[in-house]
């Protein structure tokens, strides 16, 4: 017996061994079926559906071809579980049934598996509230970040990414897998992965085939190329180790960006409405730098600032723009600027300069030297400026709030349904923290001068789902499943109440956000107070 299959058998007796063989190796094929159940098992209601809701039409215009009954049959059960997760006039609806289709070949016969599994998967990876041209800006940008010479030679084809690749994308790359239902050697994989790791096997699908798309010369010809490619079950773990490869290498700040982009809520919404940057460059959170440094990613901040600037201050081993070095290999360059307002199209400039230069590993720092050196003047951790003078920049009268500027055009965010995921047991413990009725009224007042800004983390229930709420100096936000659900600048909040283990955030526009937390509400209040500017 080879050591895989004793691996297998084993696993068999151990749930969370068949979930990190799930996030590595996949399964046997033989075995696929049967770990794919034990993986699922749980308590979830099942769902009658009503067959004739589907007409005949329908099936046969999905598949360009009439179906037997029995086929119909099945394809109308699939159908309305892919129905009640996706609203059938999104552009992920199509992708979504043929997704339902390759799982359901799984448990032939046996519906409520199929509906078990399909609901699993297309809940963690449909992304129906993805903004689809966020989507495709981020894989530019994603793509440009690791082999700019690669997106270089795309750009001047005029390729339309948007035509090329969506369909793949909603479709999670079963049109490039033959026969079709191999797809689920890769699916193994994405059971228990996060949900933006698709992006990333997408880069990994243009960089390892970069050989043969330098040889295409017009966009025609590439995109015949491209949806030509074909995976089998051998390349699935070469393509995963790729692409985690490349999402360990990408800044913290773009992976936050991409999540956000999913769900389509405040952080990108934000992005979207500066026009993407200019559609160059991804912009990076001081403190993403320091945890990405934590990680080992070898970052080196570049001052793009006018010389004299530079002198009177700078982030600590940080060189000037003109200095750098572009032989150096694995290092990620971090640009920075003054962080006005009004430098915009010089940023675009220098960056587009250097992506020309196929330098790779090129992003932005979001806020600039002031919002640095703010933090820097708060002694937080981590955060470094050498050679500082009286003649700083900021120092002599920059007003940082100016600089970090805060009034983007607000879009009215879609708030999402999130399903419960606690059962009534827990849910009766949580009950019980709830003691005091009284509604209790917190004072509200920024303060000028804080304490450390590093996010803070604090568990909490919302909407029946546990998350957590992160905060520092400059907004909240509440998290759940990896993806923000809430996010707040404090300029917004009116005040704060609690009662009990409920806290209560009112905001100017009326709204009010509540969330259970285990420890003082009043405690967790006065500090974000006291971090807050």
């Amino acid at each position: 017996m080879s050591l895989n299959q004793s691996l297998v058998l084993f696993a068999m007796e151990d749930k969370q061994l068949l979930i990190e063989m799930a996030k590595t190796i996949g399964f046997p094929k033989d075995k696929r079926e049967k770990i794919w159940r034990l993986i699922l098992q749980n308590n979830e209601d099942f769902k009658e559906f009503n067959t004739k809701e589907v007409s005949p039409d329908l099936a046969n215009t999905f598949f360009g071809k009439s179906l037997s009954e029995e086929k119909y049959q099945n394809f109308a059960l699939i159908y309305q579980i892919v129905e009640s997760i996706i609203p059938t006039d999104y552009p992920q609806f199509e992708g979504s049934i043929g997704i339902a289709v390759v799982i359901a070949s799984l448990f032939p016969n046996d519906f409520k598996m199929q509906q078990r599994a399909i609901t699993h998967f297309l809940t963690k990876f449909n992304n129906y509230t993805a903004d689809s041209d966020g989507i495709i800006q981020l894989l530019w940008l994603l793509i440009q970040y690791h082999d700019p010479q690669l997106s270089n030679h795309l750009k001047s084809l005029s390729i339309n990414l948007k035509s090329l690749v969506l369909q793949h994308f909603y479709s999670l790359f079963i049109q490039f897998y033959d026969p079709i239902d191999t797809v689920l050697s890769l699916y193994d994989r994405l059971l228990y992965s996060s949900p933006i790791i698709p992006m990333f096997i997408l880069c990994s699908i243009f960089i390892t085939h970069r050989n043969e798309l330098f040889k295409v010369t017009s966009s025609l010809v590439l995109e015949t190329y491209f949806n030509e490619i074909r995976l089998n079950e051998t390349d699935t773990s070469s393509l995963l180790v790729f692409a985690k490869y490349i999402q360990q290498n990408t800044p913290t700040s773009f992976s936050r960006l991409l999540s956000s982009c999913l769900s389509n809520n405040a952080i990108y919404q934000r992005w979207e409405a500066s026009k993407f940057d200019g559609g160059v460059y991804f912009p990076v959170s001081p403190t993403d730098m320091l945890s990405d440094k934590l990680n080992n990613i070898n970052i080196i901040y570049v001052d793009g600032r006018e010389e004299n600037d530079y002198t009177n201050g700078h982030i600590n081993n940080s060189i000037l723009l003109k200095d750098i070095d572009t032989t150096r290999e694995s290092v990620h360059w971090v640009l920075y600027f003054s962080g006005a307002p009004n430098e915009s199209e010089s940023i675009i400039t220098t960056v587009e300069t250097l992506i020309k230069k196929n330098i790779k590993h090129i992003s932005v720092l979001g806020g600039g030297y002031s919002l640095y050196h703010k933090f820097w003047t708060e002694r937080s951790e981590g955060f470094n400026i050498e050679d500082h003078t009286k003649d700083c920049q900021v120092c002599r009268g920059v007003n940082w709030k100016n600089v970090f500027k805060l009034d983007f055009v607000k879009k009215e965010i879609k708030r999402r349904s999130l399903s419960n995921s606690l059962s009534e047991l827990v849910k009766d413990k949580i009950a019980g923290l709830v003691s005091d009725k009284t509604i209790k009224e917190v004072n509200w007042e920024k303060k000028e001068e804080t304490g450390r800004c590093l996010i803070e983390k604090v568990d909490i229930l919302y909407e029946s789902n546990i998350g957590y709420l992160e905060y520092n100096s400059i907004e909240l936000s509440i998290i759940v499943n990896e993806n923000t659900v809430e996010e707040l600048f404090y300029d917004d909040i009116d005040r704060f109440s609690f009662t009990g283990k409920t806290i209560f955030i009112h905001t100017k526009n009326g709204e009010e956000i509540k969330f259970l937390v285990n420890d003082s509400p009043e405690k967790l209040i006065k500090d974000i107070q006291n971090k807050s500017i």
